[in-house]
């Protein structure tokens, strides 16, 4: 025990002057014998010995301050108020759910203190019992047609009871009522639909409705005596929208019936036609069949529709041929000599997979080459089915790029703007996929491998793929054109300058084989090496206009200020050829401002970021690049060097793939000193995109 002793006070201080001293002379409150006992450690217990209760429950905390004597007073705490709180007097409040620590620590001595380790755990549910059931439709509705549905709701009250509730009709007979409250129309009469609480069955409330027939629309054209429309005014560009369309087909493929309505494709020997929305209770459908369908065009970016039908008549029975027609030596990217085959079903024998979307969830676009040229196939839930769906998709995930498919669909075009050609997958057994030799095997597999071709400081490995999904046989063999800075296994050492390391990759398989080079810029690790001399971080970029880009550059292209932009730090001038800035609400990925750079057809359009000033003396270019939105990876990025104030430029071996949506950094080496001019250019391609970002020009001494 640590005792410290009290030196009394003469009486003389006390009466020197003979006044009496400024501040009151302070007794401790605990000396009892002349000595003070200091606090060495606090025991706590609880209530009933608990360690764990119940949110919105209490429990009481006691402390006891040791050794005996010492001071008893204790500050509470607790180390996380979102899940307890504690009072002065030790009394703990359950908040939320987890593991939290009481702490009782000593008013005199804030170095002794004692933890209290508490769980906390939900609390019991309330249970309510159910009293009554309200049941309602939209619009109070009461009738049902016969073919159609009507949602009902149930309300169990009083609120928090149990709403589950068990559905069922008096006479299914005359309607039908699914788990979820969905009544559909089945014959006239009158019925009663109940609704029964599960957790107390004799709570119950009743519905009741009236299943009437269905009430066919007032047709507003003299469909029976109108002669059939032309499959030249259903692709013409010109016809207007409303006009009214009677044609006649068999129906080739059906959507599934969503909401009361249904899609589907008819054709008449060529002529196709697609039919969207129609009412299945009304006009119900079948596969197969043939019918004569009066409606009204709608030309949806594109695609062809034949919509609000009010006129359907069952013909089957006519002779109606549905040929498949082979297009393979057509050009099918072309929409004036597809148009005659728009809407009907036709046959491709070769179609070499060349591009596989990034997100399977919804409708997607798979690229394949045709006679050289790029075209579109689409897969759409919607128009397929979810099953199909599902059997399109798992088939294209395990096809290899490079793939030589023979296929069958239904022409269409969609597009916003011009539209292009593509065309609608509707079933998994219309894809055949050809064996691959295996040196073509080797060659699509080397073109489809993708890894990082940069490597900042923090990066010490860099993953290089052995296998490869959808190929079984190859035997990849990886090797470094400098061990000491990236191993063959993929390991990396920084050395003290920024290095580009070739890798090469073989890929065999069986006489098959195949090599490919990738450039690594390795950054250095002694950054002293390095000056930044200019940096355009866009952090000065004017504030967001419309469609959420940046007033100093909202457009690809703005001629009456030649492309140019004043930015960074220090400012210099830049052309944004191709490019625009997009802002904090419109990047998508980056959440700030940054130059949207887009790829086009002709190289000498494709978008192009040039610096304008020669004043920096820099030897690297860095900067951040990811691709944008959904856009399509393996966009290549490739660089340009002039010394000569933009009087000619000369072009760099170093290219970059862009394969990721995240932010990466990279740096060039331009191989060139003094006062340079340097410009970042998408390669030619299809209107793709990538963001650019946090450009420096920077100094490296070597």
């Amino acid at each position: 025990m640590k005792i410290r002793k009290i030196l009394l006070i003469p009486i003389l201080a006390l009466l020197l002057g003979g006044c009496k001293p400024s501040t009151p002379i302070q007794v401790p409150p605990d000396v009892t014998s002349g000595e003070i006992v200091n606090p060495e450690s606090i025991t706590i217990n609880a209530a009933d010995n608990k360690n764990e209760i119940k949110v919105n429950e209490t429990l009481k905390l006691n402390a006891t301050v040791l050794p005996e004597g010492a001071n008893q007073e204790v500050i509470w705490s607790s180390s996380d108020a979102q899940k307890a709180e504690v009072d002065n007097q030790g009394l703990v409040t359950a908040k939320g759910e987890g593991n939290v620590f009481i702490i009782a620590t000593s008013k005199v001595e804030s170095a002794v203190s004692k933890q209290f380790a508490l769980k906390i755990i939900a609390a019991d549910p309330v249970v309510v019992t159910p009293e009554s059931i309200v049941i309602a439709s939209v619009g109070n509705v009461t009738q049902v047609e016969i073919g159609k549905t009507l949602q009902l709701g149930a309300t169990v009250l009083p609120s928090g009871a149990s709403q589950e509730v068990a559905w069922s009709s008096s006479d299914n007979t005359k309607a039908t009522v699914s788990a979820s409250g969905l009544v559909t129309g089945v014959a006239l009469g009158s019925i009663t639909i109940n609704a029964q609480s599960v957790s107390v069955p004799t709570v119950k409330a009743a519905f009741n409705l009236e299943v009437v027939d269905v009430l066919v629309p007032e047709p507003t054209h003299d469909w029976e005596n109108m002669e059939f429309s032309n499959h030249s005014d259903y692709v013409a560009v010109s016809t207007p929208k409303d006009t009214p369309f009677k044609v006649k087909g068999k129906v080739t493929h059906v959507t599934d019936v969503k909401e009361d309505k249904v899609s589907y494709f008819i054709q008449n020997d060529l002529d196709g036609y697609y039919i969207y929305n129609q009412d299945a209770a009304l006009y119900p459908v079948v596969l197969g069949n043939m019918y004569t369908v009066g409606g009204f065009f709608v030309n949806y970016n594109g695609t062809r529709e034949i919509t609000n039908i009010e006129y359907f008549v069952d013909v089957t029975g006519e002779v109606i041929n549905t040929p498949v027609t082979n297009v393979s030596l057509k050009d099918v990217t072309n929409l004036d000599e597809m148009a005659p085959h728009h809407a009907s079903f036709v046959s491709l024998d070769v179609a070499v997979l060349s591009l596989l979307p990034t997100n399977y969830t919804k409708a997607y676009t798979v690229k394949v080459m045709v006679n050289e040229k790029e075209f579109d196939l689409r897969v759409d839930p919607n128009i397929a089915g979810a099953t199909e769906f599902a059997a399109i998709t798992s088939l294209f995930q395990s096809t290899p790029i490079g793939s030589a498919l023979s296929l069958i669909g239904i022409m269409s075009a969609f597009g916003y703007g011009t539209p292009k050609n593509q065309l609608q997958i509707v079933k998994a057994e219309h894809i055949t996929v050809a064996a691959l030799d295996p040196q073509t095997e080797v060659e699509v597999a080397i073109s489809s491998l993708e890894i990082i071709e940069t490597a900042p400081l923090g990066v010490t490995n860099i993953s290089l793929p052995t296998e490869l999904a959808g190929y079984e046989g190859l035997a990849i063999v990886w090797t470094s054109g400098d061990a000491a800075i990236i191993s063959n296994s993929g390991a990396v050492t920084h050395p003290l300058l920024t290095t580009d390391v070739t890798l090469s990759v073989t890929i065999t398989k069986e006489t098959g084989s195949a090599t490919r080079n990738f450039i690594i810029s390795v950054f250095g690790s002694d950054e002293t090496k390095l000056t930044a001399l200019h940096t355009l971080n866009l952090e000065d970029a004017g504030p967001v206009g419309n469609y959420g880009l940046s007033t100093m550059k909202p457009k690809y292209n703005v001629p009456e200020t030649n492309n140019m932009v004043d930015s960074g730090t220090p400012l210099a001038k830049w052309q944004l050829n191709n490019a625009l800035i997009g802002g904090d609400n419109n990047d998508k990925r980056l959440g700030e401002f940054a130059i949207r750079i887009q790829s086009n057809a002709v190289q000498a359009s494709s978008g192009r970021i040039e610096l304008q000033d020669n004043t920096h003396d820099f030897n690297i270019l860095e900067f951040k690049t990811a691709i944008y939105g959904a856009n399509r990876k393996g966009m290549e990025i490739m660089f340009e060097v002039s010394t000569d104030d933009g009087a000619t430029w000369t072009g760099l071996e170093r290219t970059i793939t862009i394969n990721h949506f995240e932010l990466d950094t990279y740096r060039v080496r331009l191989g060139t000193s003094g006062n340079v001019r340097v410009a970042i250019i998408m390669k030619a391609g299809t209107g793709q995109r990538v963001n650019i970002d946090e450009i420096r020009l920077l100094k490296e001494v070597v």
